[in-house]
Formats: structure tokens, sequence, C-alpha cells
């Protein structure tokens, strides 16, 4: 039985917090875009699976096409009876297995649209040019989840992003590399992925330690080190040529009910209302993930299994990121100077834990807030509207901070927090 027939015997955990993530920004993204269809011209949405599988796990889970068309279908069905005309969302799969696409196919057939379903026998390589004629001028996302990096170029993954409205969640395995580097063939593969000309010193040295027998605890620590470097470098290689500035956001698939199997899930999209999304399903994943984990352990009988908190979670992160990192952050970043309020929350959306809003305190709106109710802040703009990012790049603004004054609105916050008890 290959690797991949293996996979899909049942959904391991990994591949369920993976779509955990997928599925809660999938209904976020047609939401927004449903609601931005009223009163313009926008009719269509294409959401395409890149490495479809085939729809459906053997025990009944369903598999990344399935929860597209189950979330994107009822959606629409919804609007419809709301609406004479509404979006319609279009699926495109692509699957070079035979027996997966014919899978696909009786999928398809079930589906509440089957015209707006469209199954592509093949290779990425084979119909990526294709999907993009479809799919040009349109929103898309692409959900490229390969068992790999084989046939996976940079430049076809950069040719996405530069079309308007195009955003990609790619699956980036770094285990893949250890199990495969060793293969002379694979070196020119694992260039493309990356689109360098050599691999460069931090990979070189993540496969060296990697493939050791007996990997210390240092060698460990230094490999989480390496693994962020990588993964922050195929992120840096996504904004080469990427025409207007791209945002991007990669999360950590980890659990300890499978140590040894993890991956990044990275994001990339031109939309900043995207990246604001992604970054609130991001920090939703952290409480989905320990139901998940708690179904998973129930289902699968594993008594005496006990999941803490993973170290890199957005979740640990967060709890330990203050005000006072905030004001940090703010001081080297923007003091000084005039700031418009995109770039402001862009960086806090793709450098920080915060998510842009959130019901609990933290968050980029309810700490500018804080902020802006000093002296230190002033705007320059007549809009300063920072309850919302529609019109971020009109609010501009100007900042004098220092350490002291840093210290004492960390005072004077901390006194106003306790008078609330």
């Amino acid at each position: 039985m290959s690797v991949k027939e293996k996979h899909f015997q049942k959904r391991d955990i990994q591949t369920v917090l993976k779509h955990i993530l997928l599925e809660n920004y999938l209904v976020r993204w047609a939401k927004v875009l449903s609601n931005a269809s009223f009163g313009t011209n926008l009719k269509r949405v294409h959401f395409v699976d890149c490495f479809a599988g085939k729809g459906t796990f053997d025990d009944g889970d369903h598999g990344s096409p399935k929860i597209a068309s189950e979330n994107l279908f009822h959606l629409q069905g919804s609007l419809q009876k709301k609406y004479e005309k509404s979006i319609k969302f279009f699926i495109h799969t692509i699957e070079a297995h035979r027996e997966y696409y014919n899978a696909l196919q009786s999928l398809k057939r079930q589906a509440p649209f089957p015209e707006q379903v469209s199954n592509n026998y093949g290779t990425f390589e084979e119909h990526i040019d294709n999907m993009l004629r479809k799919t040009k001028g349109y929103p898309s996302l692409f959900f490229i989840d390969p068992f790999g990096y084989k046939g996976l170029p940079m430049p076809k993954i950069q040719q996405i992003l530069n079309q308007q409205s195009h955003e990609i969640l790619i699956n980036v395995m770094s285990y893949s590399l250890v199990r495969n580097h060793n293969i002379k063939n694979n070196q020119l593969p694992l260039k493309e992925f990356f689109g360098l000309n050599e691999l460069n010193e931090d990979i070189s040295e993540y496969l060296e330690i990697a493939t050791e027998n007996n990997i210390t605890t240092l060698q460990t620590k230094n490999l989480l080190q390496l693994e962020d470097k990588i993964i922050e470098l195929y992120k840096s290689q996504l904004k080469k040529n990427s025409g207007e500035e791209l945002f991007v956001l990669s999360k950590r698939i980890f659990s300890k009910l499978n140590p040894n199997v993890y991956f990044h899930l990275v994001f990339a999209t031109k939309n900043l209302e995207g990246l604001r999304q992604m970054k609130e399903s991001m920090v939703d994943f952290e409480q989905l993930k320990i139901t998940a984990e708690d179904k998973y352990i129930r289902n699968y009988q594993l008594g005496g299994i006990t999941v803490e908190n993973d170290l890199f979670s957005d979740d640990v992160q967060s709890s330990s990121y203050e005000y006072r990192d905030f004001l940090n952050d703010f001081l080297s970043q923007f003091n000084n100077k005039k700031t418009s309020y995109f770039e402001f929350v862009k960086f806090y959306l793709e450098e920080t834990p915060l998510p842009f809003r959130s019901d609990v305190d933290k968050s980029i709106y309810n700490f500018m807030k804080r902020l802006s109710k000093t002296k230190s802040l002033t705007f320059l703009s007549q809009n300063n509207t920072i309850s919302t990012i529609r019109n971020a790049k009109e609010i501009i603004f100007t900042a004098r901070l220092n350490k002291t004054l840093i210290d004492d609105l960390c005072e004077s916050d901390k006194m106003e927090q306790l008078k609330l008890f």
C-alpha cells in the first residue's frame, strides 16, 4: 500500500487540524465575498483544490473537496432562497490518481450544483495554466496540499499570486525535505520549490541535522530554529516579483498525538481584509484544535493520553504578548514618523500574535484604542476611525513614545484595568 493510499484510510490528527483551518477561513472568505457582491458586479468566485485526493476518507470523514462543496454550496443555496440573483461558487479540483479522480466525479454528481464543479485529471503542472485562465479576473482561493514538494516550482505559485484577488493556502512540509533529499533526482525539484539556484545554508544545515540517528536536545532546538528560517525563506520567496504588495502568514500544524509528522500552512494574499480574516482563523484554530484533539482521543480510544498546550501555538504566544510588547513594537517601528493605519495593521497582523479584533482584550484595535486616548498619538487625517480597516490607507497618524513614557502608560493602564474589578 502506497503512502497516499494509507493516508486515505482515515484522517490522521494533522489532517484534521489542517482541514479545521481551511474550513474556518473558507467560510470567512466566502461570507466576505458574498457581502461584497451586493451592489457590485461580483457574481463568480472560484476555489481550486490543486491536490484534491478523492474527496472523502475510507472512514467517512470529508476531504478538502467535500469540505469546500458543503460549505460553499450551502452558503450559495441559502443566498439564492433570499435573493433571485446571488453569487456563485465554482469548485475546481486537480487529481493525478485515476481512481481518486473517478471518486471526485461521483461526488460531483451528488453536489447541489454539479454544473459548478470541474474535476481535472492530471498533475498540477499540467492544469495550472488552464486554472489561471478560468479564474482570471475573479476572486479565487488555491488550496495547494501536495505529498511533498515535487512539481511545485516557485514561478508557478508566484504566477497564481500575480493575478488580482488570487490567494493561496499551501502546505510546506519540512519532513518531506528530510525524507527525500538524499535522492539525487530530488535536488532540482527542491531548488525549484524554493525558487533557488542553490540550496541555502539553512536548508543544508537542517537536512544534515535531521538525518542524524541520535539528535541531541540542542540539535532539536536548532532544528526548530532552522525550520522557522526555512518557512521565512519560503515566504520571502513568495513576495519576490509579486507586483503589488503581498501579505503572508504561516501556521505550524502540530499535535502531540503524532509529534513526528507536522508541517506549516502558508497563506498569501494581496488583500488586507484577507490577511485579517486568516489571522482571526489562525487565532480561532487554537481553541478548535483542543476540541479536535479531545474528540480524536475519544474516537480512537487513546486512553491515558493528555495533550498540553503547544509552546509554538498562537494561543501561548498571544497570552504572553502584552500591551507593553505592543508599545515596544510601536516604538521600534512607527515612532516619530507619519504612518498609515494600513501599514500599522499590516505589521501587527504579520509580525505579532494579535488579531485585528477579538472578543477578549488583546487585539490590535483594543491596544490602539488605548494608545489613541493618550497625548502621545496624533491623527493627521480627518478620518481617524480605527475600528475598521476599510479605509486604512486614508488614516495617517504620528506618535512620540520613549521607554519612560511606555512605563508610565503601562502603569496607568494597569491602574485603569484594576478599577474595572
